[in-house]
């Protein structure tokens, strides 16, 4: 699994390749962990690269947004579909 960070004016982009398991979910978490560390909650993920998600991945996803949602800002899970459409409706 792959995990790149780019962090933007108003939220960071948290970009994840590959397979998201028991055994990448750690890795998965300490990325989105350095994030909400430094004070930033507005996060979009582009899963766009992702081929596959165990329920560890998921429960990463999930624990990031209960971290987010306490601030009152969420985070946003994104899919190429996504992107190439521009901003879901």
């Amino acid at each position: 699994m792959e995990v790149k960070t780019i962090q933007h004016k108003r939220c960071d982009v948290v970009g994840v390749k590959g397979r998201v398991d028991s055994q990448t979910a750690p890795q998965f978490a300490e990325a989105l962990d350095e994030v909400t560390d430094t004070g930033r909650f507005k996060i979009v993920i582009d899963m766009s690269g992702v081929e596959f998600m165990s329920s560890a991945g998921l429960r990463v996803l999930i624990n990031t947004q209960k971290t987010c949602k306490r601030w009152k800002i969420g985070t946003a899970v994104t899919d190429k579909t996504t992107i190439a459409m521009g901003r879901p409706r």
